[in-house]
């Protein structure tokens, strides 16, 4: 589910709302659209530290818990791979 689709949602700004939604999501219990918020923001933002807490958060069922070790671990690699940008 993409929360966010409109035309210039992919700025700071933007990461910052998503982020305090999915927190809004996870806190009622609806945890897929928390941890779809988080996963919006690591893709354009994979360092997010609080989009990673928030995703991590929103884990509940066994089966997420590897999915989400997972999907961390491409993360990191992926931040590791990535240009320094200054």
């Amino acid at each position: 589910m993409n929360i966010c689709n409109a035309p210039g949602c992919s700025s700071r700004k933007n990461n910052t709302v998503l982020l305090k939604l999915g927190a809004t999501f996870s806190a009622v219990g609806s945890y897929g659209e928390a941890r779809d918020a988080a996963t919006q923001i690591l893709a354009r933002q994979p360092d997010d530290e609080q989009a990673l807490l928030l995703l991590t958060d929103a884990v509940r069922a066994p089966g997420e818990v590897e999915e989400t070790r997972q999907r961390i671990e491409a993360l990191r690699q992926r931040t590791e791979t990535a240009p320094d940008t200054i």
